[in-house]
């Protein structure tokens, strides 16, 4: 399983995971982390859970055309989902 020591942190007390780098979905759509944690008990006690993280998209990429204007014409009465041309 890959590191991911640079994208993620994990509160000590509230167990909460949070980035702390900048995750693009471009690059990478999902995480999976194991997670351990241990308890300071006399004869500590230990477990792991996997969590999964899945990054959302955002729109960071601005639309590109090929031309600066288009035109075209669409009859009268289409319905939603027929094609207009």
């Amino acid at each position: 399983m890959d590191s991911h020591d640079d994208k993620f942190i994990i509160d000590r007390y509230s167990g909460v995971v949070s980035a702390s780098a900048s995750l693009d979905r471009e690059q990478r759509s999902e995480y999976l982390l194991v997670v351990m944690a241990t308890d300071s008990g006399l004869l500590p006690q230990s477990g792991t859970a996997r969590v999964r993280v899945r990054v959302e998209d955002e729109n960071d990429n601005a639309p590109q055309f090929t031309t600066r204007s288009y035109v075209a014409q669409i009859r009268d009465g289409v319905t939603p989902g027929q094609s207009p041309v």
